[in-house]
């Protein structure tokens, strides 16, 4: 899960706290839909909206570091990851492990921790592609990791996401112009959208398990992300719209259907269908249109929400909150 430190970065990417307040949204409906309530079965969409919120944010702090000192120092970025992340996952799964051992039977232990070694190596997802259960079928069998599978596939995004920002910019250390960088990630990252998203469709139908845990179906999510970033703030200059009554007008049509569909997308989707595929697209677009339509105008639709106190509260503790909500 995307956590506050990605919006502030040693880059000094500009902190905003409707994106925070959109973090709030996400783990409130993972939250809604594990708890069982009525009407937010599909509240597992909020895993989309971070993965895309990820994509962004990592995006900004890898090319703002490549654009202020012509490189990206990949073992810093890691070690950034690992101390920010590493210390409140294992705190978790250790609380949890041993709570387990006194209010779990033997053989309880057994069938509910399987997973345990392989979150904590951050590749719990493979645990869960390869076992024989789908999603919601593991869910019912109440293993006490199930959610870090989101965990290792941003952490496994971690390790090769820097290389591909070279890949596109350029791997010459010489600051290179910023609208052209920004053009070609957008380029690079359209490219990544549609073959990842291609991969997704086909693994939908045909491998469920796999579509829904791996990393290469998911690429196009954090793709989105990273061509929000390069569009809105590198590959364009959007200074002109930001202050005219047409772009506020775009960036608040922007933010309602952002909204809309996120919303809808919680509440229409079910745990019947074959997901990602063709359905992750509309929660995932409208993160995209959410965090587009922050970035133009504050006044977006939905955007004095999303940056209210409580929003922006929650949003500060989404990674907790995921955390712990699964186990507790």
């Amino acid at each position: 899960m995307p956590d506050r430190d990605l919006a502030v970065s040693s880059t000094k990417l500009s902190f905003r706290p409707d994106i925070q307040g959109l973090r709030a949204v996400a783990v409130a409906l993972v939250i809604l839909a594990h708890a069982g309530v009525a009407g937010f079965a599909g509240g597992y969409v909020g895993v989309d909206v971070f993965f895309v919120l990820s994509g962004y944010l990592i995006t900004g702090l890898l090319l703002e570091e490549r654009v202020a000192t012509g490189t990206i120092r990949y073992g810093q970025f890691l070690a950034r990851r690992l101390r920010r992340l590493l210390p409140a996952m294992l705190a978790m799964l250790l609380v949890v492990l041993i709570v387990s051992t006194v209010v779990l039977t033997p053989f309880e232990m057994r069938q509910q921790s399987r997973s345990f070694p392989y979150a904590a190596a951050w590749i719990s997802n493979f645990f869960f592609s390869f076992a024989e259960r789908d999603y919601f079928m593991a869910l019912q069998d109440h293993d006490l990791f199930l959610h870090t599978w989101s965990l290792g596939v941003e952490e496994q995004l971690y390790m090769v996401w820097p290389w591909l920002v070279l890949l596109f910019v350029g791997f010459n250390t010489r600051a290179a112009n910023r609208l052209s960088q920004g053009r070609a990630i957008l380029v690079g990252f359209a490219l990544v959208f549609i073959a990842s998203l291609v991969l997704s469709i086909y693994l939908s139908a045909n491998l469920p398990l796999l579509a829904f845990y791996m990393m290469p179906s998911r690429f196009w999510q954090f793709a989105l992300g990273s061509g929000v970033y390069a569009c809105m703030h590198m590959a364009f200059d959007w200074r002109a719209v930001t202050i005219g009554r047409k772009g506020r007008i775009g960036a608040w049509i922007a933010g309602l259907t952002g909204v809309t569909l996120v919303i809808c997308s919680a509440v229409l989707l079910s745990p019947d269908i074959s997901y990602p595929g063709w359905y992750a697209l509309a929660p995932s677009f409208g993160a995209a249109l959410l965090i587009a339509a922050g970035r133009i105008s504050d006044r977006a639709a939905a955007g004095p929400i999303l940056k209210s106190g409580l929003f922006v509260w929650i949003g500060d503790r989404s990674y907790s909150l995921y955390l712990w909500h699964w186990p507790i």
